[in-house]
């Protein structure tokens, strides 16, 4: 994407807003007068979205236009709304049909005589679905975890949408009680491995998310094996083009964290962890063993090119857990294989993934790094970017800083669309330091 790409991608436009009212049989459709935020993140179950109408009572002004001629507003919470944002480029948030949202609430009312302004919050319609009784998990489900979670979001949430899910080394049974489908999708990501060549024992951690293009379900291991899908450099020369090699200029940017010697060490993702075992099949075993942070680093599975460092007693413990085995837990198969099994660890082995999780989880978020740029309503939750930093010199020569650029997660996402413009704001993430070179 060159920076005249760039440009014609910032030229988002809205082509369809309307919302499917519950008062009249005139649906309420808005293009004057509106201003469209949407949002995306990795930590999120839903895609959410905020709309802010502004009806001046007459219809063909500059500024606004009646919504429904001749009638009041009356919008309800729970009502169906279709959007459709396209950029220069034909790349489209495309929500209608299946993919339609929902208001969530409105609020921020503003009205006089001839003027209503009022804020619209929308989310997935699976958002809601995902509380109702009919919705709730009730059965048992058995082997790996990313065959559970599709079946869980068509069987129980009822989704049409696309489901992308990261194949599991490991297998998990559950038997759901009357929980909603977005805690159990939750609750399994944290006890996932990912299907990896060595993962077992070293690697663990999954997101459940949702973007525009649906449901994902995605080791983090796997997100970083990614090719970033956008090369960005920040420079002074905000009016100038960037060089031919990147897609588009940062034009705001700030570091909202570095790396937090005091955390990363409390949740082992920055030193070692112990487990201290007591078994009690084998004649009340006491055993300890250790885990040290970089043996989950791999550089293709990362942002930078090395492993965070913080001095000559990175292999202390840091991190301690406590477990007593639990053996026979919830066996799939017949009574008689179900006996057979009381005596092994049949579901997942908490040495293998409980700390290996948390420590991914919590060096993931290491760096953290916002953004602004011209709006690219192709970008996702998840994304890889790779951003190149000036380096703070005397030297007349401007190169590249080696430390703070490089591959960052997408975390967060927002697409601003308004009548002066669109800018994607971005909040990004890496869990180690160094400049990769680029791949694409």
């Amino acid at each position: 994407m060159s920076a005249n790409i760039s440009a014609q991608a910032g030229q988002s436009q809205i082509e369809l807003f309307e919302i499917k009212s519950n008062y009249t049989k005139q649906n309420l459709s808005v293009l004057k007068g509106l201003t469209f935020h949407y949002y995306e993140s990795i930590l999120d179950h839903t895609i959410r979205a905020t709309a802010r109408l502004v009806d001046t009572g007459h219809r063909n002004t500059s500024n606004g236009g009646a919504l429904v001629e001749d009638k009041d507003i009356n919008l309800n919470v729970g009502e169906f709304a279709e959007v459709k944002v396209v950029d220069g480029l034909g790349n489209l948030l495309n929500f209608t049909g299946d993919n339609k949202l929902r208001i969530l609430q409105t609020r921020d009312i503003e009205e006089s005589v001839n003027k209503l302004v009022l804020t619209v919050d929308l989310t997935s319609v699976e958002y809601n679905d995902n509380l109702k009784e009919k919705c709730a998990v009730n059965k048992r489900y058995d082997g790996k975890i990313d065959e559970t979670i599709r079946k869980v979001l068509r069987e129980a949430l009822k989704t049409k949408k696309t489901i992308d899910a990261d194949a599991t080394l490991n297998s998990f049974n559950i038997l759901g009680r009357n929980q909603t489908p977005f805690h159990i999708c939750s609750f399994l990501a944290s006890r996932s491995v990912p299907d990896i060549e060595n993962a077992n024992g070293n690697l663990a951690g999954y997101f459940f998310y949702e973007t525009a293009n649906g449901y994902k379900f995605k080791s983090i291991d796997k997100l970083f094996q990614q090719r970033p899908k956008r090369i960005l450099i920040y420079n002074e020369l905000i009016e100038e083009a960037p060089p031919p090699e990147y897609d588009g200029k940062i034009l705001v940017y700030s570091f909202d964290r570095t790396l937090n010697l005091k955390k990363l060490m409390e949740t082992g993702a920055l030193g070692q962890s112990k487990i201290r075992t007591f078994d009690v099949k084998p004649g009340n075993q006491y055993s300890e063993s250790d885990f040290n942070y970089q043996n989950q680093f791999r550089e293709k599975n990362t942002g930078g090119k090395e492993a965070p460092k913080y001095g000559d007693d990175q292999n202390e413990t840091t991190k301690r857990y406590f477990q007593v085995k639990d053996y026979g837990h919830n066996p799939s198969g017949s009574i008689k294989q179900q006996l057979e099994k009381s005596k092994d660890i049949v579901n997942y082995d908490i040495d293998a993934i409980v700390r290996q999780a948390i420590m991914r989880y919590n060096g993931l978020f290491s760096i953290k790094l916002s953004v602004v740029i011209a709006g690219d309503i192709s970008l996702r939750a998840g994304d890889l970017i790779h951003c190149d930093f000036p380096n703070i010199s005397g030297n007349k020569l401007k190169t590249y800083s080696t430390k703070k650029s490089g591959i960052y997660m997408i975390t967060d996402l927002c697409h601003r669309i308004t009548k002066e413009g669109c800018y994607t704001s971005l909040n990004l993430v890496r869990d180690s330091i160094g400049r990769k070179s680029i791949s694409r």
